[in-house]
Order: structure tokens, then sequence, then C-alpha cells
């Protein structure tokens, strides 16, 4: 999937290049940012699955077929790119913090429309509320982390885990990083009235 959303995108942004003069050009824009935005919700679902296969990949290397090189090496492309993106991530966060009370603020969203995903639907009061996704998904690493290299112990695992849900759940309590509140729609749970 993520391969072919990354095809598509460069598909869409070169699009958008080739007509970049021309009446179809907003039309192109507008859906290489849905494409960018839907590329990037890919990446983070996968951040965890890169790491742990990353992990056992590192652990037993071998290099006996061609097939076992290439996915080395995949492997290791994922987990820079993955690296780099988070990286991109809480730079682009503290730098919105910065400018959020500022008039440059509609020129960053503009500039990082293809992005909006990263900052955009969280609460900007504090990094702490606009980094959830940020923190959902350093959240999932150290899970993937834990399976991939606590095998031995099992229970020492389990609660290690278990702190970190509970750790996930206090923040959604004390900060809750959505715009929207809960959406708890009547006619989902009252059909009859």
């Amino acid at each position: 999937m993520l391969l072919l959303v990354t095809i598509i995108f460069g598909a869409a942004r070169l699009s958008e290049w080739i007509f970049k003069n021309t009446s179809s050009y907003t039309f192109l824009s507008k859906t290489r940012i849905i494409i960018q935005n839907f590329l990037l919700a890919q990446c983070y679902s996968i951040f965890g699955d890169i790491l742990l296969y990353s992990i056992l990949q590192l652990r037993s290397p071998s290099f006996r077929s061609g097939w076992s090189s290439f996915s080395f090496i995949i492997c290791l492309i994922l987990f820079v790119v993955m690296i780099l993106l988070l990286i991109f991530h809480s730079f682009l966060l503290r730098k919105y913090q910065i400018i959020k009370n500022s008039n440059q603020l509609s020129e960053f969203i503009d500039k990082h429309s293809g992005n909006q995903i990263l900052f955009n639907d969280y609460k900007d009061s504090t990094f702490l509320h606009q980094s959830f996704l940020l923190l959902v998904t350093g959240r999932e690493l150290v899970f993937s982390l834990l399976l991939a290299t606590m095998l031995e112990h099992p229970l020492a695992e389990c609660l290690l885990i278990l702190i970190l849900n509970l750790l996930l759940i206090t923040y959604l309590l004390f900060k809750p990083p959505s715009k929207k509140p809960w959406m708890l729609h009547s006619n989902c749970f009252m059909k009859s009235s």
C-alpha cells in the first residue's frame, strides 16, 4: 500500500509540476495535498512494523540470497525515512508553536498544507497537545521495541506495555488533543427515538 500511494503521490507531484501554469493547477495541487496527507497517514500507521521487522532483520542478518540483501537494504532505507520523518514532525510542531500567535501562521499553514495531518487536527495550546500523533507513534515504536527485544522476559514485557498504555490513557484524560469533542451522534445510539 505504501509503495502504491508513493507512486500515486509521485505522479500527482509530476502532473502538478507539468501543468503549473494552466487552469487545472489548483485541482492538481489540491489532489496532491490530499494524497500527501494520506501518504503520511500510511507511513505513520506502519512505523511500529518497520521498527519491529528492522530489529528482527538486524538481529540475524543473512546474506545468502539476493532477497536477503534486498530485504536488509529496504529495512535500512525505511528505518532512515522513519527517523527523518519523526525529526521533521517534531521540528514542524516546534515551529508552529513558535509562530502560532503571529501573522506568519497562515503562511505556515499554506506552505505545509500537504503535512496538515501532522498538526492541524489537534489543539495547539501547547506542544504536548499538538504532538498527539508523535506521542502515539512513539508509544507504538516502544511497543515494537519491547516485542522484538524482550522475548525472554514476557512478564516484564507485559508490565512495560501496560505502563505504556496507562500513560497514554492518562495523557488522553488530562490533555485531550482533539479540537473536536468526542463525536457521539445521537442517531448512532438511539435509533428508536
